[in-house]
């Protein structure tokens, strides 16, 4: 496993991203917790991988049945995946992003191939964190911002913990012990009216 240092440091993110591209799993710290982080763009061949991201679901020994939320630096690399809704409630939404707010989007074909989305939808949130940000925006493709922990259990906030808890992850970018909550809300916007899946905290 190798050990970032904080994304303050932006000598190691070179090596991060070939890391991610590579195919790697890595602990990234985010707004309130760790979050398990690969790309779904990116195999071990730099090739598309056409099924759910496997490995990070086998190593939170969680249901590929259940969705996984993403992280991207902009709404630019959103579009790529995901049909943003042109309408007042969903304009209203997003002058929440950048921040600590997940929206169900209707997915694009891109996403629908890589086995991102469920029942038509995909998960997206730009988060508020500025350097968090730049570097989804310097890796250029989304990551997942599923939360790092064994499936039923809470969220892992120390990294000495994650290490024990998780030695086959590929790297973790140390950013300190971190609450492990709360949860960003979730609302489902590829319906109408939009749909509260989780209340979650919305940060300002």
């Amino acid at each position: 496993m190798i050990r970032f240092p904080p994304l303050t440091d932006r000598s190691s993110w070179k090596s991060l991203k070939d890391l991610i591209v590579a195919g790697g799993v890595v602990a990234l710290p985010v707004e309130y917790a760790y979050a398990l982080s690969e790309s779904p763009e990116f195999s071990g061949e730099h090739a598309f991988r056409c099924e759910r991201n496997r490995r990070l679901f086998d190593l939170k020994l969680r249901s590929p049945e259940k969705p996984i939320l993403y992280l991207a630096g902009s709404l630019e690399v959103v579009g790529r995946f995901a049909r943003i809704p042109e309408n007042p409630r969903t304009r209203t939404l997003l002058r929440n992003w950048p921040g600590f707010l997940t929206l169900v989007l209707p997915a694009k074909p891109l996403a629908m191939q890589l086995g991102m989305s469920q029942k038509g939808g995909v998960a997206f949130r730009v988060p508020g964190p500025l350097l968090l940000r730049q570097f989804l925006c310097y890796l250029g493709t989304p990551l997942s911002g599923t939360s790092l922990n064994l499936s039923g259990k809470s969220p892992l906030g120390n990294p000495s913990d994650i290490v024990r808890t998780f030695p086959s992850l590929d790297g973790i970018v140390d950013g300190g012990t971190l609450p492990g909550h709360p949860a960003s809300p979730v609302i489902n916007v590829t319906r109408t009216p939009p749909v509260v899946l989780r209340t979650g905290m919305l940060k300002h």
